[in-house]
């Protein structure tokens, strides 16, 4: 069985799968989220580094990922300071969801109809977000 690694040269806090346009699962592509801060996209394959973009201060700790209407991916990204985004990566636009939790983002889940966001965090809270 062939393990295949490469050194981001950031500890990797969180991982999903990539989205194909009809929801299901894109196993060649992975999205990582780094303590750096930084939102990652790497091909399975040959763990070749594509899409990388900063998005928090404080590290990234959790992600799910989704599409958008036109099928491009959707990352949310919770951080340590409590905060959301919402990273839109066909144009690499990020938005700060409010309010963010009071500490650190621990996990981030989507209903399977991709309605509803469901963020938990390290202050014992659970929060909603349409999507």
């Amino acid at each position: 069985e062939r393990v295949n690694s490469v050194s981001l040269g950031s500890p990797v806090t969180s991982a999903a799968w990539s989205e194909n346009g009809d929801g299901s699962r894109d196993f060649t592509k992975a999205w990582l989220g780094c303590a750096d801060g930084s939102l990652r996209q790497i091909a399975c394959d040959g763990l070749e580094t594509g899409f990388e973009l900063s998005i928090s201060k404080s590290g990234v700790r959790a992600i799910a990922v989704t599409n958008d209407d036109e099928d491009n991916n959707v990352v949310y990204a919770g951080d340590s300071s409590g905060q959301m985004f919402r990273v839109a990566v066909d144009g690499a636009r990020v938005t700060a969801l409010s309010p963010p939790h009071r500490e650190a983002v621990v996990s981030i889940a989507l209903t399977s109809d991709d309605e509803v966001l469901i963020t938990g965090s390290r202050d014992g809270t659970v929060r909603g977000w349409d999507n």
